[in-house]
């Protein structure tokens, strides 16, 4: 089976309103099959969250992961990384991209999901604000000094089809440069980054869904 590596963050940090950076990788043949219909795609999900320094984030793991475990499910064990100044909790959770509609999984409360649109499909991130707010209210109530925060969202865009695609976005970051419109041609192999803009991710919370990009066939 292909291993899968997606991200999105639940941040549960030492530092209230810190943010966190979280990376989804997806592919290509995924959102194709799960927009035209197919069963919902298995993703694994790798977090990134930043806590203020390693003894913190040491001291505060079992206690923050009792928690994550009730939203997701994790699937290798918490580690901490960093120095004194700086420090990440790290583990990776089971997800899936499902049909834009259908709910995310388990208690989960972010998510991806794809579907058709004209000639082409998209590809959204969705958002549940009730499960959302249920975790952080159990985060707060360990007196921590911890917040949650939704954070910055990255998509790693991985082609493993034979068939060029097109693909095109709301304003982003793209391969690390902003852009107004971007867009970019995808052939066999050829990876993207996409980091939704901070318009993108305030859209994601307000509404409960953000489009990321759209593909339809090459030119």
């Amino acid at each position: 089976m292909r291993g899968y590596w997606a991200g999105f963050f639940i941040a549960a940090v030492a530092l209230a309103g810190c943010r966190a950076d979280s990376r989804f990788v997806v592919f290509t043949s995924d959102i194709l099959a799960v927009a035209a219909g197919g069963a919902a795609a298995p993703v694994s999900a790798l977090y990134r969250v930043e806590i203020s320094s390693m003894s913190d984030c040491e001291e505060k793991k079992p206690v923050i992961m009792e928690i994550v475990a009730k939203y997701f499910e994790v699937t290798s064990a918490a580690l901490c990384d960093g120095g004194d100044e700086k420090s990440w909790l790290e583990y990776s959770a089971k997800t899936e991209l499902v049909a834009l509609g259908a709910p995310l999984p388990g208690a989960a409360p972010l998510g991806l999901a794809a579907a058709t649109a004209g000639a082409g499909v998209e590809l959204y991130l969705v958002f549940d604000a009730a499960r959302f707010a249920a975790l952080g209210r159990e985060v707060e109530a360990l007196e921590l000094g911890t917040s949650v925060e939704l954070g910055g969202l990255t998509l790693e865009i991985m082609h493993d089809g034979e068939m060029p695609l097109a693909l095109a976005a709301p304003s982003a970051w793209l391969n690390n440069a902003p852009a107004v419109v971007p867009a970019l041609t995808l052939k066999r192999r050829d990876t993207a980054a996409l980091r939704l803009s901070d318009v993108g991710v305030a859209a994601l919370q307000a509404e409960g869904k953000a489009l990321a990009f759209s593909l339809t066939a090459a030119p």
